[in-house]
């Protein structure tokens, strides 16, 4: 099986532009924003849903770097010894959670899909790397991990009270850049190469493939020929949401997804001017993927095919924690 694509590929022989009509939806068919072709599409509720239970079918390739993500959860009081703030951890509310590559692994499992997560760990005995295997077996997600220096874990403190977040401390990032570099260099020989060799021997028995990139390790001096060939030569569904400095390697793949910034980043002066509406257009010629996806934060999302910005509902939040990663 492959995976359902809720975007029907617009059809370019329409010369005519179509008015939305009720209980309807508008797709363009044009990546030029000053030239845009609209087709009529219908796309109700029902089929949306058929397509969510359809993801019980289908085995899926999560790629990237992960994390473990760790919430704890305290009492906020001034420290006598200074004018910092201490916060009183209660250990019995602490949360340990699949994060980054881990996350997106973890939601499309939730969906029904049979997962395979791939990315770089620390050393077999190291407690953080434990602690990921196991969550990873709790929701049913193959793990492929390549063992790397040290398992990046992001802690973040929360207040029980307000439920604000205070701050996070990240663990297993190189602060120097001589030691990120050389980090960079000897994970591309041994662990990068490892997991991609185990990638391509099970890709044909993957319906389709999420490549998630948080410029950590995976994706640093990687071979633009080895993930192109990934993304189109197998041909399957991949989607990807890439960094900027990384957009090159991803050339064919079936949907790119990025913030409005990073798209900024990715596109130059064109999107400054061209605006939410059509800035999705552009990432698309630039990228070179049949789709590409912007997410505008409150403002909502855009995406190539379709004919605006897709609205949002506003909600109170205190963490947005992997809003991306669901994006």
């Amino acid at each position: 099986p492959t995976l359902p694509s809720a975007l029907p590929r617009p059809c370019s022989s329409l010369r005519n532009s179509c008015r939305k009509n009720k209980g309807s939806v508008s797709y363009l068919a044009d990546i030029k924003p000053s030239k845009r072709l609209e087709v009529q599409v219908n796309i109700d509720k029902k089929r949306l849903v058929g397509l969510v239970r359809d993801f019980s079918s289908l085995r899926v390739a999560v790629v990237g770097d992960i994390a473990l993500d760790v919430y704890h959860y305290g009492h906020i009081r001034l420290s006598g010894e200074s004018a910092a703030i201490t916060v009183t951890v209660d250990e019995k509310k602490t949360r340990r959670m699949l994060g980054c590559a881990g996350n997106v692994a973890a939601n499309v499992s939730a969906l029904g899909s049979q997962v395979t997560l791939y990315g770089v760990l620390g050393p077999k005995n190291e407690s953080a790397r434990v602690i990921f295997e196991n969550l990873c077996a709790q929701q049913k997600i193959a793990l492929f991990g390549a063992e790397g220096e040290q398992t990046i874990i992001k802690t973040r403190f929360l207040s029980v009270e307000h439920g604000a977040h205070l701050f996070r401390a990240d663990f297993g990032e190189y602060v120097d850049i001589l030691e990120y570099l050389r980090a960079s260099d000897s994970l591309s020989e041994s662990a990068r190469g490892w997991m991609f060799e185990k990638l391509s021997k099970n890709v044909g028995s993957y319906s389709g493939m999420f490549f998630s990139d948080y410029d950590k390790a995976v994706f640093r001096n990687i071979c633009e020929s080895d993930l192109f060939t990934l993304c189109r030569v197998s041909g399957k569904v991949t989607v990807v949401d890439l960094k900027p400095q990384h957009a090159h390697l991803f050339k064919g793949a079936t949907l790119a997804r990025v913030n409005f910034k990073e798209a900024q980043s990715i596109t130059g002066r064109l999107s400054v001017s061209a605006g939410r509406a059509n800035i999705a257009y552009i990432l698309k010629a630039h990228v070179q993927t049949r789709y590409a996806a912007v997410s505008l934060g409150k403002n909502g999302l855009v995406i190539s095919d379709y004919g605006e910005v897709i609205p949002t509902k506003a909600r109170v939040m205190f963490d947005v924690t992997g809003a991306g990663d669901t994006v």
